[in-house]
């Protein structure tokens, strides 16, 4: 059984890697899920048969996996079956047990996610407004998908200046006063913050909960 790993958030762009795979081997495609423990005993039992044709088996999300999950999952890549090749994804690689990590070949995969000035804008005020505020903002992202798009929205702004070295806030440049969050240490509190929000919002986790867990980190 081979592995690999694709890391990154443009969900679409992964599945046409995962196809591309899939060409290259002449292999069919099965979507498993990983989430909970359950989940890996069904694949085990799927495993446990030998398989004829060449196959691929595409879990997704697995940073957002249990991790009573996880490692019942890493005894199966232990036990390779010379017909099946995983393609396991991630938004992000932190969220993998580095001995899942270890048996992959890891490849990241570029979002296209994007964020304008207006987005930024509204992140600095976001970031500006007290308590109630904040509140009144992520009120209007209760569905499941908005708190999701806000979430994500932040964290690419974030990780782009995290990445690059930048020690400031990225709305720096756009205060005529200093705030909390100009520090390399308020950005990354901020980044681990949403990320963490974010992969419970995907384990089903409650939104509004959630999100006011989140307003309160970045008090």
């Amino acid at each position: 059984m081979h592995a690999h790993l694709l890391i990154g958030r443009d969900k679409e762009k992964i599945e046409k890697e995962v196809e591309k795979i899939g060409k290259g081997l002449d292999a069919m495609i099965l979507n498993f899920s990983m989430q909970k423990i359950e989940d890996v005993r069904e694949f085990k039992k799927f495993a446990s048969f030998k398989v004829a044709k060449k196959t691929i088996i595409f879990i997704k999300e697995v940073d957002t996996s249990s991790s009573e999950a996880a490692n019942a999952f890493l005894k199966i890549l232990e036990e390779p079956q010379e017909n099946i090749t995983l393609v396991l994804s991630a938004t992000r690689e932190s969220g993998v047990l580095p001995t899942i990590i270890s048996r992959c070949q890891v490849r990241q995969i570029s979002s296209k996610i994007k964020v304008s000035e207006n987005d930024t804008n509204e992140i600095e005020e976001f970031l500006k407004m007290n308590i109630g505020k904040k509140f009144l903002v992520l009120e209007k992202a209760r569905k499941r998908e908005d708190a999701k798009a806000f979430l994500e929205k932040f964290i690419t702004i974030f990780h782009s200046k995290i990445i690059s070295g930048d020690s400031l806030s990225p709305f720096a440049k756009h205060r005529e006063r200093k705030l909390e969050g100009d520090s390399f240490a308020e950005n990354t509190k901020y980044l681990e913050s949403a990320q963490e929000t974010l992969t419970r919002i995907n384990l089903n986790g409650n939104v509004s909960v959630q999100l006011t867990n989140f307003v309160v980190q970045t008090l």
